[in-house]
């Protein structure tokens, strides 16, 4: 965009009015750039936080007769983080969403873990999204 040497004047004028009464110019970039999707994949399945709608996807991603699931650890407070499980049941190349109405501005940490029949289920290491 081509400016006039009196409207970029005008411009940083505002910007040194609104900086000097305590103001942000880039409140909303602030914002969205504090919340935060997290992703953890790996051993044919994924499971996603969307900081955008709070919601948490379970992804089959392998043909491989495991069911993958996904847990979570909302901190509304520090004293008592929520807990939970979503399941995926319905086979490869299948996902499932659950909605939630998080907090904004807290920590949530997801993982996905393999529910396997005979033997302790495993899971990957935590990862962190901010809501």
């Amino acid at each position: 965009m081509l400016t006039t040497g009196r409207s970029a004047a005008s411009a940083t004028a505002f910007a040194v009015i609104l900086l000097a009464a305590g103001g942000s110019m880039s409140w909303a970039a602030e914002a969205k750039a504090a919340s935060r999707d997290a992703v953890s994949e790996g051993g044919g399945g994924r499971v996603t936080f969307y900081n955008y709608g709070d919601k948490i996807e379970v992804c089959d991603t392998a043909a491989n007769g495991v069911s993958p699931y996904g847990v979570y650890r909302y901190y509304k407070s520090e004293a008592s983080p929520i807990e939970g499980r979503h399941n995926q049941t319905r086979g490869n190349g299948a996902c499932n969403t659950w909605d939630h109405d998080f907090a904004e501005g807290k920590t949530i940490l997801i993982r996905k873990c393999d529910d396997l029949p005979v033997l302790p289920d495993t899971c990957l290491p935590w990862k962190t999204g901010i809501v």
